[in-house]
């Protein structure tokens, strides 16, 4: 009598089962991998982009001036909105500059002064999305402001039809959140900036 050789349908079906549980987990180890990098490269985007913005925000304030029609360095102050005057461009010419909250993004408008005598029209401006996937917290306002006698430890100054003139010091706080509700955590920078013009020392 001959020996069969070969194998018996549950080998077969015993290995096809193993080698389709293998192809699954292979195929999810796959997909958490690529989805996992996804993530972690956006956040990093995310990270890059709000320290551009932070560097190029604390330049513009830092050098906040008198206007070219000589109205004061700051023009609006409030929680939301900052609008200023600054030489962004280094033309001699002081541009009217114009942070502005909105749902998930910081927004930045400029309006270069023309005309003679010079005036600062509303509809040249020009406004561009400088940090998106912005997060609002509830304990921490976009933009906060202190006076000269600002040491460290004051409070900021109270929203007042007068606060811009008092501005002294600005600070900008991110959160950014480019997958709000998941890991991690979103990206945080704040930053006090000292306009150097109206410095009392």
């Amino acid at each position: 009598m001959s020996q069969r050789s070969g194998f018996s349908v549950i080998e077969v079906l015993i290995s096809a089962a193993v080698f389709t549980v293998l192809i699954f987990v292979v195929a999810t180890l796959r997909t958490n991998v690529d989805t996992l990098s996804n993530l972690v490269s956006q956040k990093l985007q995310s990270r890059q982009d709000i320290d551009r913005a932070m560097e190029q925000m604390v330049t513009e304030i830092r050098s906040a001036a008198p206007s070219n029609q000589g109205a004061y360095p700051v023009e609006a102050a409030t929680t939301s909105t900052l609008i200023f005057y600054s030489d962004v461009d280094s033309d001699g010419l002081f541009e009217r500059i114009r942070y502005t909250v909105g749902t998930t993004t910081l927004d930045r408008g400029v309006t270069k002064p023309s005309g003679t005598p010079l005036a600062y029209s509303s509809s040249s401006e020009t406004v561009s999305t400088l940090v998106s996937n912005l997060t609002r917290t509830t304990s921490s306002n976009v933009f906060t402001y202190y006076g000269d006698d600002y040491t460290g430890v004051e409070d900021p100054l109270a929203p007042t039809s007068t606060l811009a003139s008092a501005v002294r010091l600005v600070r900008v706080t991110l959160y950014v959140d480019v997958r709000p509700r998941e890991a991690p955590r979103p990206a945080y920078v704040s930053q006090l900036i000292s306009i150097r013009n109206l410095r009392d020392d």
